[in-house]
């Protein structure tokens, strides 16, 4: 996509919310035993919490990217959801966690 379509195209725009779970013992003692931050994203996926999961790994993305790896694991969990159409956007604006 151009930037002029982009200008020229209808605004778009998602509502949401996030609902903040208490982290159980057993999720808990698996993000401890995570030794890189890929694994931890990898914990936070496999358990269905996206937020943390989408999050760090567009941070990783943003410090690495030309990094392959991390954009696989980006392109693999948005295809994960159903997202792949927007795995290749940029990330524009800042990626802040909590």
């Amino acid at each position: 996509m151009n930037r002029a379509s982009i200008k020229s195209s209808t605004p778009v725009f998602v509502r949401g919310w996030v609902k903040r779970m208490p982290l159980v013992p057993d999720l808990e003692g698996l993000l401890k035993a995570a030794t890189t931050p890929r694994k931890r994203i990898a914990v936070y996926a496999q358990n269905g919490i996206w937020h943390e999961a989408v999050t760090e790994l567009a941070k990783l993305r943003l410090t690495e990217p030309q990094n392959s790896t991390l954009n696989s694991d980006w392109t693999t969990l948005l295809s994960d959801v159903g997202l792949e159409k927007v795995a290749g956007e940029p990330i524009i604006g800042s990626v802040s966690g909590n």
